[in-house]
């Protein structure tokens, strides 16, 4: 079906690829990639579970050469170098459900109606707009080891927007808040 090519290239460091075929059944190709840091995590688990007894030894010396490999069948034309940037890309989206399950605690649906639905996807979504616009700040600006996004909501939710009078005034900033803004180059007005 496929016939191997010998080509390797080494890409970010210990990650390599394989390709095999040049066109396969229609038209897909198969990507094998290998990470040795995978193989290590993945073959320390294993034997884990194999000395408390949850796996036998011999369904290790089965799965041992598989460890650390990742296969990607694709159709498209693109590269190694392209189609692995895909497969990072694909995990940085299961890490934003992630934090749309965790951090924001969107994983409970309570609507009853498709307008409620719409209107609780449409919140969310915002939402997680917002923690990514924070996120890169926070990236951007150096500070992600230091602060997380939920530090700089918790910082920020102590000031308030007030109606005194006839106008809106922002509360007294907390020192705090002030030196994070500074850091982050956000620009507080009063009014």
């Amino acid at each position: 079906m496929f016939t191997a090519i010998a080509t390797t290239i080494t890409m970010t460091a210990p990650m390599m690829y394989h390709l095999y075929g040049g066109v396969g059944v229609c038209g897909r190709r198969v990507f094998l990639f290998f990470d040795e840091r995978l193989r290590v995590e993945a073959e320390r688990d294993f034997v884990l579970r194999v000395v408390e007894k949850k796996l036998g030894l011999s369904e290790f010396f089965e799965c041992q050469f598989c460890m650390g490999t990742i296969g990607v069948v694709t159709n498209c034309g693109f590269g190694a170098a392209r189609v692995f940037e895909l497969l990072k890309e694909r995990v940085e989206v299961e890490g934003v459900f992630d934090v749309f399950k965790n951090s924001l605690n969107a994983a409970r649906l309570y609507m009853w109606d498709d307008l409620g639905l719409q209107g609780w996807v449409f919140v969310n979504f915002v939402a997680l707009l917002f923690y990514y616009r924070v996120y890169d700040l926070l990236l951007g600006c150096g500070l992600l080891g230091r602060y997380s996004v939920g530090d700089v909501v918790l910082y920020f939710s102590r000031v308030y927007k007030l109606w005194i009078g006839d106008k809106w005034m922002l509360s007294e900033i907390p020192k705090a808040t002030r030196v994070l803004a500074e850091k982050l180059n956000v620009k507080i007005s009063i009014t």
